[in-house]
């Protein structure tokens, strides 16, 4: 039986690979495609964007990891049935529960991989997302203009770039200020962004002319070189509390002084990462139910697939809906939501009983 473990182990663990790595390709590819405007309007490096995106993987696995392993359960065990293995198992005196056993074990490593993901890299991951996606905004390095448009800083500053070089370099610039009734406008031939001392950004302006409207009069002066602080234009990052999902286990318990709404959140949360990376185990008893069976029929396998899949959606829809309802502070659904993982359980080793005799197919 050690033999047939092994086996059945590494027919399921090869397809969760393959198929998590191919969703997870999949969805992180389209996931970036959200984050392409911080290369093309905001100069930002492929290596940091690269950075960026990766650290959305721990939230991807977290839902795909299971589904994954779903996917190789009935993978596995439709072949399995094909091929008349599963026929020559029952009448070597092997029960359905040990045809099982192998995906239980599957399941619960799976489950471990899940909890390293829940407790750890998730909340890494996020909060280094969201450090890096609040620098990449706000760092002058990446305040870079779109080309041929007027980008407004805010009402009282408008800058035109005709054209961009590189990350900080610009072309054919026009500034327009309007301050306490003083109107100036700056116009260079070329530009470039630079910081600070104190890190903030500056324009540097090169080789133009500076109009100013003042008393109804206009004055018109040259210049080789000017800075111009954008920096008194641009909003003060505010410290921001950590979100949910930022937070690490430890993190979500400490509530004191908070609104109610967002302990209610992060107690919602916290349940989401004890509950949902045991989602494996009831899948692969729904997989398992639907697909093996005591006597061989004849009849497509196919359909089984279908309606195993159609119980396993409904399996992760009621989560969803249970932790968006925990969510508003209901208590019964905060902790009820386990029965929900229970009830499948149980269910599954009640029609795993099976007291017909296995007779294998002839």
């Amino acid at each position: 039986m050690k033999l047939v473990n092994r086996y059945l182990l590494k027919d399921l663990l090869k397809p969760t690979l393959v198929a998590t790595f191919i969703l997870v390709a999949i969805i992180w590819l389209m996931q970036s495609l959200r984050f392409m405007d911080y290369i093309i309007n905001k100069g930002l490096d492929v290596g940091s964007f690269i950075i960026l995106t990766v650290l959305l993987i721990p939230s991807l696995l977290i839902g795909i990891l299971p589904l994954a392993y779903f996917a190789a359960c009935c993978f596995a065990y439709k072949r399995l049935v094909e091929d008349s293995e599963a026929d020559a198992l029952f009448s070597s005196g092997v029960s359905r529960f040990q045809l099982l056993k192998p995906a239980l074990i599957g399941a619960l490593f799976i489950s471990l991989i899940g909890y390293a993901i829940s407790f750890w890299a998730l909340p890494m991951g996020k909060l280094e997302f969201k450090r890096m996606q609040q620098e990449v905004r706000n760092s002058s390095s990446v305040l870079v203009f779109e080309e041929g448009t007027f980008n407004k800083l805010d009402k009282n500053l408008t800058i035109y770039v005709k054209e961009r070089e590189g990350l900080t370099g610009l072309k054919g610039l026009m500034v327009h200020q309007a301050d306490k009734g003083q109107d100036v406008t700056w116009m260079a031939e070329y530009g470039r962004l630079i910081e600070s001392p104190s890190g903030f950004p500056i324009l540097e302006l090169k080789n133009g002319i500076r109009q100013e409207i003042k008393d109804n009069s206009l004055n018109v002066l040259e210049f080789e070189s000017h800075q111009l602080e954008v920096v008194r234009k641009t909003k003060t990052v505010k410290k921001r509390m950590l979100s949910a999902e930022e937070r690490t286990m430890t993190q979500l318990k400490e509530q004191e002084g908070l609104p109610e709404r967002i302990v209610n959140r992060f107690e919602a949360e916290y349940q989401r990462r004890l509950l949902w990376p045991l989602t494996p185990i009831p899948f692969a008893f729904i997989a398992f139910l639907f697909i093996v069976r005591a006597k061989r029929s004849r009849t497509s396998l196919s359909p089984r697939v279908a309606m195993a899949s159609v119980v396993a959606c409904f399996y992760q829809i009621l989560l969803m809906l249970a932790n968006s309802m925990a969510q508003s502070g209901q208590k019964e659904i905060l902790y009820g939501q386990w029965g929900i993982l229970v009830v499948f359980i149980v269910m599954g080793f009640i029609f795993l009983r099976d007291k017909r005799k296995v007779v294998a197919h002839v």
